[in-house]
């Protein structure tokens, strides 16, 4: 369980990371606001805005392994950023 401050601004990658809210009591009150964005839209502006076929179809073996690479450290990169007791 991590408790955030009142105000506090969170980005959860959800798709990996199981969450929810507890629950509260009657007399307390909860506002929250949401929002979503598509991997794929990350993806797309990554590949030069080209369909993942076309941008991997148009690579070299070279290139192909420089992207594979860059694609690991990237998700070596994004798990860092947790802190330890997650």
């Amino acid at each position: 369980m991590v408790e955030f401050p009142p105000g506090a601004t969170i980005l959860l990658p959800s798709a990996i990371l199981a969450h929810s809210n507890v629950t509260i009591s009657p007399e307390e009150t909860r506002y929250s606001f949401t929002q979503y964005t598509a991997g794929g839209l990350f993806r797309w502006v990554d590949q030069g805005f080209a369909k993942s076929n076309d941008f991997y179809a148009s690579l070299s073996d070279d290139e192909l392994d420089a992207v594979k690479a860059e694609d690991s450290a990237r998700w070596a990169y994004g798990l860092s950023l947790f802190p330890a007791f997650l």
